[in-house]
């Protein structure tokens, strides 16, 4: 029965729908029924196509969701509190700040934010773990220096700072109570390999390679060259040179002013004694200031 009925329901949809005058009758007769029995399977199959069209079309708009969806969440990031913990703990080691990490935070999840406090506990215990494996890193990045890039940065205490110039690593950023020459030559005594220190005119700077050289020779071990760098040779001297350059400037326009009035004198018929005294004084004045600026 389950195969049979529908079965007849499709006979008497097609004879609804394809059928000519008189069919529905003939077939009603055949199957011992109404006309009304036929048109309503007739219906009734209709009804059911159309659910299944809907199914369908149902069936390919979630089909597309889920496609969405999947793409979507392959690119999703769950922001849970150990993400924004590790976030704020990146932000740290980068110098930002976590009241800014908060703030970024706090775009994407509204309201959902750990406090700054908590963020701050966080990251302290990410630092001290980090710390541990830092002392493995370090002691084998120390061996690999041959110049180091020395200066110190300030916050409530100084910091001595030692970078590898070609690579930009961080080798040294150790808080000090005082910018001296032990503390310095102790942070170039942990590079065993260091051939050259690049540093500015500070005097710590130039006491602590001095003593770590003092140290070497009593070793019997070659001195480390002491480098001054180049951006503030450069800078210092590109002051100097506008102010001797403009210097010069002036000295030469007084020079060719007081050459002007002698050739006034000249023409007017006048002596030219004292115009040429002053003449010859300004440009000697020039010409020393011309050296001056040569001999920068």
């Amino acid at each position: 029965m389950g195969m049979v009925a529908p079965q007849q329901r499709i006979a008497s949809a097609y004879f609804v729908v394809y059928g000519k005058y008189g069919d529905v009758t003939r077939y009603a007769e055949t199957r011992g029924v109404c006309r009304q029995y036929v048109y309503r399977e007739a219906s009734w199959l209709k009804q059911v196509l159309i659910q299944q069209e809907q199914w369908q079309t149902r069936i390919r708009e979630l089909e597309q969701r889920q496609a969405e969806l999947e793409q979507r969440l392959a690119r999703a990031v769950v922001i849970d509190e150990e993400k924004q913990a590790e976030v704020a703990t990146v932000g740290q080691a980068c110098g930002v700040s976590l009241r800014q990490c908060r703030q970024v935070l706090d775009v994407l999840l509204p309201g959902q934010v750990l406090s700054r406090a908590e963020l701050g506990r966080r990251t302290q215990a990410a630092g001290k773990k980090a710390g541990k494996l830092l002392a493995v890193l370090d002691e084998l990045a120390r061996q690999q220096v041959r110049e180091a890039a020395a200066d110190e940065i300030y916050v409530k205490d100084p910091v001595l700072m030692i970078v590898e110039p070609e690579s930009l690593c961080w080798i040294t950023g150790q808080l000090s109570e005082a910018v001296t020459g032990t503390a310095w030559s102790n942070a170039f005594n942990v590079l065993p390999n260091l051939e050259q220190v690049t540093r500015d005119g500070g005097s710590g700077l130039h006491k602590g390679v001095a003593l770590t050289n003092a140290e070497r020779l009593e070793r019997d071990d070659k001195p480390v060259t002491d480098q001054g760098d180049h951006f503030h040779a450069f800078w210092d001297a590109g002051v100097g040179l506008r102010k001797a350059r403009e210097q010069t400037r002036q000295l030469l326009v007084k020079a060719e002013a007081a050459a002007k009035e002698v050739s006034a004198c000249a023409r007017q018929g006048t002596t030219e004694q004292a115009a040429a005294t002053r003449a010859r004084h300004a440009w000697e004045r020039a010409e020393k200031a011309m050296d001056r600026l040569s001999a920068r």
